[in-house]
């Protein structure tokens, strides 16, 4: 056997491991594409943002305020 077809002994290998082997991690990557697509809508629709607590916080301090008030009245 001569320095070619080991070359192309060792490429026709390669090739058998390396096309297989890259799909599967071509269909993980989609796999976890489409969880994380997921996830980010689960936490959009789940979550409060900072700018939604804020002003809810605003809200529970004014109510606090104005129960000071009238506890001193």
């Amino acid at each position: 056997m001569d320095a070619y077809q080991i070359a192309v002994l060792v490429l026709a290998a390669m090739n058998a491991i390396a096309i297989p082997l890259a799909r599967d991690i071509y269909r993980r990557l989609e796999v976890i594409n489409k969880e994380f697509s997921a996830y980010q809508l689960h936490v959009a629709e789940k979550y409060v943002t900072n700018d939604q607590l804020e002003k809810h916080f605003e809200r529970i301090e004014k109510s606090i305020d104005e129960l000071k008030v009238l506890i001193k009245s």
